[in-house]
């Protein structure tokens, strides 16, 4: 699974979610009790309906990859390490940062009230913007995929039906820019405008 960073950085997932189910119902069930970096409970449901390696619905992958992302640009944004948030923070029973906790360290921190959703808008803030400007320099649907040895089986139809997804959940266009309406949702109105201009 891909979570697309950007052409020059795509990112695999390897830290928010586990790379293989756990087949024992006992320790599943140990394992999603403790696992409290989950954004919404239906990553546990995921997890727990999740049998085999290759499947998941596509919903559950596409909003994986969003809270990858999102761990990735708020480590970015607050100095905070990867390793002990985005990876292996993320797993069940172990200390780090997430997007429960992240938001206390940043009101005790700077007086400015933050919870797990407005840190979220930040996350979406920041995220379309470095689209926006990405498309602005050229960035575009076909540079988006992995290197073509990444798998050692392909299935582009299906890559591209999830890439689609993906930016229909993102509120992106066919081609991966921000949509007018998505910019103005966030209150960057002006970058639209930019868009408008430069890109369509």
């Amino acid at each position: 699974m891909i979570a697309t960073g950007e052409d020059m950085a795509i990112t695999q997932i390897e830290g928010s979610f586990p790379q293989d189910p756990i087949t024992d119902p006992e320790l599943k069930e140990e394992f999603i009790r403790k696992w409290v970096a989950v954004p919404d409970k239906k990553f546990h449901d995921w997890f727990r309906q999740w049998v085999k390696r290759d499947q998941l619905p596509d919903e559950a992958m596409v909003e994986i990859c969003d809270w990858n992302e999102c761990m990735h640009y708020l480590d970015d944004a607050l100095g905070l390490c990867g390793f002990v948030s985005s990876f292996r923070g993320q797993f069940g029973g172990t200390t780090g940062y997430h997007v429960w906790n992240m938001p206390q360290v940043i009101t005790h921190t700077t007086g400015i009230e933050f919870d797990k959703d407005r840190l979220w808008a930040c996350f979406q803030r920041n995220r379309n913007l470095i689209r926006a400007l990405n498309n602005r320099r050229g960035l575009r649907r076909h540079m988006e995929r992995p290197p073509e040895d990444h798998w050692a089986v392909r299935n582009e139809e299906y890559e591209q039906q999830l890439l689609t997804k993906y930016y229909d959940f993102k509120g992106w266009t066919f081609d991966g820019i921000p949509t007018k309406e998505t910019l103005e949702r966030l209150s960057l109105g002006y970058v639209a405008e930019d868009l408008i201009k430069r890109v369509f």
